[in-house]
């Protein structure tokens, strides 16, 4: 017999702690199940095994979470959008490199737009943290945020150098550096799903295994900027 649910089925912070599984799984599953040398994660659709497939269904899933999620304000709402549909590009035209990839490629500019997308989601996590209670673990969260925002730019501005400049050719720089962005784009979303025990206080901690009655939630009220979701 049906029961009546003691949770919704998802909210922001599972969105959050999905999106960081499904990051942090792409670069190590994809270079795993790659039968040949990839140059780059993305080089992972050239290889015409499980590796381009689970390479492209990562890059849905992101798409999907990150469509479905509305974030805390009207401009995380829009990043989110911008973020999956670029997801979306990145899966559907493969890296240049490959030949698949001939012609029409806004590969690497779909790219380009979900990291500065994701990079701003840092400095938006870091603003709303400054406002947070329990300064301590706030603060942790914090020097997280900006970390790894800074990082993804750093890593943004790296390999748009060496494929401009064909920098470090023969050596698999654009595939570290890759992996450096999308583990600093996992980590943060972790911290900010609030799983993590040394950055959140107990009473701000997202429960795994312990579900909140609904009985025992606020009723569920429009409110502009989806205010009340706001936790980072």
């Amino acid at each position: 017999m049906l029961q009546v649910p003691t949770r919704p089925e998802i909210d922001f912070r599972t969105m959050k702690l999905l999106v960081a599984v499904i990051v942090l799984s792409l670069g190590p599953v994809v270079m795993l199940l790659a039968t040949q040398h990839l140059p780059s994660i993305s080089y992972a659709y050239c290889d015409g095994t499980s590796a381009r497939n689970v390479f492209i269904g990562f890059l849905y899933a992101i798409a999907a979470v990150m469509i479905a999620h509305n974030g805390a304000n009207f401009r995380e709402l829009v990043a989110s959008k911008i973020a999956g549909v670029s997801a979306i590009g990145i899966a559907m035209w493969p890296t240049k490199e490959c030949p698949l990839g001939a012609g029409f490629n806004p590969h690497y500019l779909c790219a380009a737009i979900m990291f500065t997308t994701l990079a701003w989601f840092c400095l938006s996590f870091y603003r709303r943290a400054e406002h947070k209670p329990h300064p301590v673990y706030a603060a942790r969260r914090r020097m997280v945020y900006a970390s790894c925002g800074i990082g993804i730019v750093a890593t943004m501005l790296v390999m748009g150098a060496i494929v401009q400049f064909e920098l470090w050719p023969n050596t698999n720089a654009i595939l570290i550096f890759e992996t450096i962005g999308l583990v600093l784009f996992g980590l943060s979303w972790l911290v900010a799903s609030h799983v993590v025990p040394a950055f959140d206080h107990p009473s701000e901690r997202m429960s795994l295994s312990v579900p909140v009655p609904l009985a025992t939630r606020q009723p569920s009220r429009p409110k502009r900027g989806h205010a009340a979701r706001s936790a980072d």
